[in-house]
């Protein structure tokens, strides 16, 4: 069935598919894929493929550098990921009953790291935020008015906008330390189509001497003496 089914696959269109065929398994309570799994996902993944191949290069490049910034945010923040291609991501998927703020404030930056790289680094906005823009309101929203996680008693929507606000100006900030990352792994991205985690971390550490940000984050003792060694690459608020 997968070989009629992958002509003309790429490898990395072939990984997809597999990863996804293993997370419907993992759904459905097995630990082995069978061809129910590879029948279940093969529309979505072939519709992507075909969608891929209708961008032109330009939409391409676009699309990389929206997706690393995502990506390498997600990294930064704690934010669990598998992998992202080119059009597809999911972040912050888990079995976890409870999310705590953070978790919510690292969505919000992840969702909003894609529309602030594209104006720091091309000069330029595209509609490709739209589904991203939405998520990061949504959360904002919900973390100030139903979870009660704002700094005031009785909410507003201008608590909501300024969360947002205030959100972005740190993000902008971000990406601008992770310009190189971002470099790096978008021509990763176009090269193969998809990354995973642990290739976003490699990038990370290629571009870092060795340092991940998780390192430079969880390690306060060490924070001043890295950030000197990676000529204030990267800012944390500790």
């Amino acid at each position: 069935f997968v070989a009629r089914s992958t002509t003309g696959f790429s490898g990395a269109a072939l990984a997809t598919l597999v990863n996804e065929a293993a997370i419907n398994a993992l759904r459905n309570g097995r630990e082995i894929i069978n061809n129910d799994d590879f029948k279940a996902v093969e529309n979505r993944v072939i519709d992507g493929k075909k969608h891929l191949h209708s961008l032109s290069q330009n939409e391409k490049q676009i699309q990389a550098i929206y997706q690393s910034a995502k990506a390498l945010m997600a990294e930064f923040c704690g934010i669990n990921f598998n992998q992202i291609s080119l059009l597809n991501d999911k972040f912050g998927a888990s079995d976890t009953f409870l999310s705590s703020k953070s978790d919510l404030l690292g969505l919000i930056k992840v969702h909003l790291a894609g529309i602030c790289a594209m104006n720091l680094i091309t000069g330029e906005l595209y509609t490709n935020s739209k589904n991203d823009i939405k998520i990061a309101k949504n959360i904002a929203r919900e973390l100030v008015m139903e979870y009660g996680m704002g700094d005031k008693i009785m909410p507003s929507d201008d608590e909501t906008r300024e969360l947002l606000e205030r959100i972005r100006s740190e993000v902008n900030e971000l990406i601008d330390k992770m310009r190189s990352e971002i470099d790096a792994l978008a021509k990763f991205l176009l090269e193969n189509e998809l990354a995973s985690r642990a290739d976003v971390i490699m990038i990370i550490q290629r571009t870092n001497n060795g340092w991940t940000y998780g390192y430079i984050y969880h390690n306060p003792q060490h924070l001043k003496h890295t950030l000197y060694r990676l000529n204030n690459k990267l800012s944390c608020r500790l």
